[in-house]
Formats: structure tokens, sequence, C-alpha cells
């Protein structure tokens, strides 16, 4: 670990500089209020991808969001943009959470005195306090990796309290949708995320989510909310026409926003470990996570309300976006009797 000592009543202003996946930055909002207590007086802002900027606005401690794009001409401009930003702004401190280089670059252009972050993609020499990224990091939770690096700048405070906020103009946008199905909202409603950007490692078979939506239309007589992203609309019609459930809503490529008001209005979340499931055990949601490739020692939703269905064999974990040895073993052998299971459990409790 890189650490040199600095005076913190010199700390006025913050860059965080955000993930890029959805549910490290619903991990990623607990390190805001760590950060506010420790330095009360200091303007925090974030530097986030379009992506995941739904999940910091409205944050009453952060003052500003910056915007940086990721692709193309656009994601040029952008860049160009975020550094002159980094200059004006003459930040104090950048916390860099993705392992990007460009971040730790921009920092160091210029010139934030202070930047924190982890040590990967030689970017060592432009950084003031590292610490070494190593896989044995992924044996405890990520949200303990990025407190370690506000303790490598000295903050001891561990929150781990998460925080998105629901703007009430989508939450009329949910009670739309329910009308419009004629759900009545006192009904049991259950999330269901089938898909993963990852990789199909992550993702538990369709075959088995058209079998659990299928039975919990029978046994739990529940409506059902299908979210399915971009790129993931041959995913979600293949579920319509394989379900054998009326009370199934098939939610397409939604804003994040209006997607996070839709998962507010669910009782239980089910999905494979991917952002949607990081967001419902934010909004206290009770979830069922499935996971793959991945550990849910890493990654699973912060909180209690959560179940993780996890089968590790000898080549598990193993990371990979696909299974390399052409199988997908760990995923495969979980049933969907299994998961409803741990559904009958978390709606008895």
């Amino acid at each position: 670990m890189v650490k040199i000592g600095f005076d913190k009543t010199k700390i006025n202003k913050i860059i965080i500089f955000s993930p890029n996946w959805l549910g490290d930055t619903v991990i990623s909002t607990a390190l805001v209020s760590s950060i506010k207590k420790e330095f009360p007086s200091s303007l925090i802002v974030i530097a986030a991808n379009k992506y995941v900027y739904p999940l910091w606005a409205g944050n009453p401690l952060v003052s500003e969001i910056l915007r940086c794009e990721v692709r193309g001409v656009e994601g040029i401009i952008s860049y160009v943009k975020l550094l002159l930003k980094l200059k004006k702004y003459r930040f104090d401190l950048a916390i860099i959470l993705p392992h990007c280089f460009r971040y730790a670059l921009f920092s160091f252009l210029a010139g934030i005195p202070l930047r924190a972050a982890y040590n990967v993609g030689y970017r060592k020499a432009l950084l003031t306090h590292s610490l070494d990224y190593t896989d044995s990091l992924r044996a405890e939770h990520i949200l303990e990796n990025y407190l370690a690096v506000l303790d490598s700048i000295g903050i001891k405070l561990r929150e781990r309290k998460l925080f998105l906020n629901v703007k009430p103009e989508n939450g009329k946008k949910a009670d739309d949708l329910l009308k419009a199905n004629k759900i009545k909202s006192e009904r049991l409603i259950i999330g269901i995320g089938p898909g993963a950007v990852y990789g199909e490692a992550k993702r538990w078979p369709k075959e088995r989510f058209a079998e659990l939506i299928t039975l919990l239309g029978k046994e739990e007589r529940a409506h059902i909310f299908v979210f399915t992203g971009t790129g993931e609309k041959i995913l979600g019609d293949w579920l319509r026409r394989h379900t054998e459930n009326p009370s199934v809503v098939f939610i397409h490529d939604y804003p994040l926003a209006e997607v996070m008001s839709l998962i507010k209005r669910c009782v239980l979340f089910i999905g494979n470990d991917s952002g949607l499931g990081h967001i419902a055990a934010a909004l206290d949601i009770k979830t069922i996570s499935i996971f793959g490739s991945t550990s849910p020692r890493w990654t699973a939703p912060c909180g209690k309300n959560n179940i993780t269905i996890y089968k590790q064999l000898s080549c598990s974990p193993c990371f990979a976006r696909k299974c390399r040895l052409g199988h997908c073993f760990c995923l495969a052998s979980i049933s969907a009797g299994e998961v409803m299971e741990a559904v009958s459990a978390q709606l008895k409790n």
C-alpha cells in the first residue's frame, strides 16, 4: 500500500469516480455517507457514465454528477469536457473506484493532490494512495474492497447503508403500468431478472426461468414483472412464448429510473448475479440471487433479506463470462423447485 500523510482540514472538494456496472455502483453508494462524516463541510461530486447516472440522482449528500460517456466521438468529447471540469473545480481528493487507467490519468493531469485507488493497469505512479489488487480480494465482499480505498486515506468509518432515490414522477409511471395491466396495488408482485450483461456463465437457463414463472403463477398466484434490458429482447420474447402464466408483465428496456420504481412495487425479486438484484436489495426488497461463475462472497446483494443459491463446484468460482468447460453445471444443476423453496421461505418471512 502506498500512503502519504495530509491535512484533513484542507479537504473541501472531493470527486468520486463511480463504478461502471449497475451492481457495483449500487454498492458504492454506501461510501458517500462515510466520506461526508469524515469531511462534513466538503463538496462531493460524482463522475458517472450514462448507464449508472440514475443511481446517483437525488442523493442528498452529492452536490453534482458529472456525466462521462464511454464510446465513440461522443465519448471522446465527454472525456475532454470531464478533464476540463476537473481542472476547473480544483478538487482536493479523487477516489477512483473503476479499474480503468484514464480516470487516474485525468486526476493526475488535473492536478488533484490526493488520488486514491487500487493499483491496477500500470497506474501506481499516478496515485498518491494505492492498494495492490489481488485475486484474494474476491474472498471478501466488494463493499469491503471499496471501504479499503477509504481506509487508505484514513477514513475508518464503515458505513454500509446503501442509498437509492425513487422519484415521485416515476412512481406515477409505475401506477400507470399497474392500472394498464389491471393489477391492484395490494396484489402479490414478484420481479424476475433473467438476464445478466456480464455473460452467459451468469445466466440461469431460460427454460428454468420459464418453469419458475409458471410455478409462481400456479402456487403463489403472483403477478410477475419480467425485466429485460438492452440486448435481451430475444430472451424476453422467448419467455413470453414459453411461459404458462397469464399474470406476467414483460418490461423491456425501460429507463433505469422507471425500473427502480417498478422494482419497489415488488415484494420479492429473483434474478441472476446482476445489477437489478442489487437495486432491489438497496430498496429493501427481499431477493433471491442465482449465482453461476461468480461468487456470492464477493458480489451478493447487501443486507439481511437476501438468499443466494450457489453450487460451488470444483471449478467454481471461475469468474468467466462463458463456461470454459462448455457445460455451465453450476447453473444447470439448480432446479426451479429449489428456487421455489427459497421463494416460500422469503414470503413466509
